[in-house]
């Protein structure tokens, strides 16, 4: 009897160990892939930014534009940190105030470069964020990885390119989705990032009608209405 349970046992653990041994292949392979699929988005967006770029040279400083000197570096040296929730043009372009206060604690010949790696984390940021809410409602790996790349490809003077003044344009388009994405879910991580892309443009105000129209269709209160209490302090 003994000798049939001690059997049966050794048996059911060793099924037991394979299937975890399964899984765990499984998930290996799907982290794998998944990764993989992060990297060739990166790599297509990169190259798109390459097509784009042009004769630009990012490590001199040729490519500041706008407010970049004379409002954001110029306030974060004067005001320090008073310079973050300095309004301008009736706004707080909160992204670029936090870039330019970092920045300045430091010898002002790596500003170009650091301008520059901002906006590149900005449209990547926003390129991915829109990249995953896109496969998550199409299932679709080419429409989700192409739409991005097109929003890049779109024909235009080139003004919001490669300046931190302007990545205001791109920042947006992660607010926007991140508000609709029922997948978001409310934490202090989440709340942060939506106050600083809230904050940096003024698009607060147009994404309200759709987070209150969000509430009437997905019926659920408690998560959107904690969306509305992350932009509302931008307004």
């Amino acid at each position: 009897m003994s000798h049939i349970f001690l059997n049966n046992f050794f048996h059911f653990s060793s099924e037991r160990k394979f299937v975890t041994l399964s899984q765990a292949i499984r998930v290996s392979n799907f982290a794998f892939l998944k990764e993989t699929i992060y990297l060739v988005f990166f790599i297509l967006v990169s190259a798109v930014l390459l097509i784009r770029i042009g004769d630009i040279n990012f490590l001199d400083g040729r490519y500041l534009w706008a407010e970049d000197g004379n409002i954001f570096i110029n306030q974060a040296l004067s005001l320090r940190l008073d310079s973050i929730l300095n309004p301008y043009a009736g706004y707080i372009h909160l992204y670029p105030r936090l870039v330019s206060l970092f920045v300045v604690q430091f010898d002002l010949s790596f500003l170009p470069t650091v301008f520059f790696l901002a906006w590149i984390s900005a449209v990547l940021f926003s390129s991915f964020v829109v990249f995953q809410w896109l496969y998550k409602q199409t299932k679709s790996m080419m429409t989700s990885m192409i739409i991005p790349l097109l929003i890049l490809l779109q024909p235009h003077s080139g003004e919001t390119f490669f300046n931190i003044t302007n990545a205001q344009w791109f920042l947006p388009l992660a607010l926007i989705v991140l508000l609709i994405d029922k997948d978001y879910q409310v934490s202090y991580k989440n709340f942060f990032v939506l106050i600083i892309l809230g904050l940096t443009g003024p698009f607060s105000i147009l994404v309200l009608p759709v987070l209150f129209l969000n509430i009437v269709l997905k019926k659920d209160l408690k998560q959107v209405s904690m969306n509305i209490f992350g932009v509302m302090p931008n307004m």
